[in-house]
């Protein structure tokens, strides 16, 4: 049986690859900032994309929020830096949620109930 030739090199081709961000909007920025330093043909982004966290910023309603940045001391901030707070969560890689905290107890409540998962259909031949 004869094997095929060798295919012939057609060219060079510059390939930037990246995995694992975590849902970083500070690392997915840079990778795609890459093309004007690097000029690759394509850009590959390998997987382990979303986040890992979700952080509630507690709504007070009074034009104040707070929220527990290293998970023990609450911090408080006013409203208008809301943005601030929700980039400094996302260059991070996590995921912010503003809520009251009725709410947030009641979303905590669901999760230890099994609600918000996907559940499968039992049928008879499973």
């Amino acid at each position: 049986m004869a094997r095929d030739p060798p295919s012939p090199v057609v060219g060079t081709y510059r390939i930037f690859f990246v995995s694992d961000l975590h849902g970083s909007e500070v690392c997915f920025r840079k990778f795609l900032n890459s093309v004007d330093a690097n000029h690759p043909d394509a850009l590959v982004y390998g997987g382990d994309i979303l986040g890992k966290l979700l952080v509630p910023l507690f709504d007070d309603g009074r034009g104040a929020y707070h929220w527990y940045p290293s998970g023990e001391k609450g911090v408080g901030f006013p409203a208008a830096d809301l943005p601030t707070v929700e980039r400094q969560i996302a260059d991070q890689g996590r995921y912010s949620m503003c809520v009251t905290p009725d709410r947030w107890a009641e979303l905590q409540r669901d999760r230890c109930r099994g609600h918000g998962r996907p559940r499968t259909k039992r049928t008879k031949e499973s």
